[in-house]
């Protein structure tokens, strides 16, 4: 999912627009039912130039075809946070397991 940029700003807000308002129904939703909902995120992610330059097709299409987690009851809305403070949590977090 990385390697696709589907874990970058970009990649979210893409993920945001496909998924919102996909609905479920009594049954639940099936693999094969998530393909092109993950076609579109992907597409989208293309569109939008988020791509890394490094990813191949095997990447678009391992995330196409594997990726299964039904997102709709994430919010997926950015969170504004202070760099300072996610720093100083990384280096409690750095402490706190490895000494570091």
């Amino acid at each position: 999912m990385s390697r696709a940029g589907l874990l970058t700003e970009l990649g979210m807000q893409a993920t945001r627009d496909v998924w919102d308002g996909v609905g479920f129904d009594v049954n639940p939703m099936r693999w094969p039912d998530l393909v092109p909902l993950n076609k579109a995120v992907v597409e989208a992610v293309i569109e939008r130039g988020g791509v890394p330059a490094n990813t191949d097709l095997m990447d678009l299409q391992y995330a196409i075809q594997k990726w299964i987690f039904p997102l709709s009851s994430l919010d997926l809305t950015p969170v504004k946070v202070d760099v300072k403070d996610l720093q100083s949590e990384r280096a409690s977090y750095l402490a706190r397991e490895y000494g570091l």
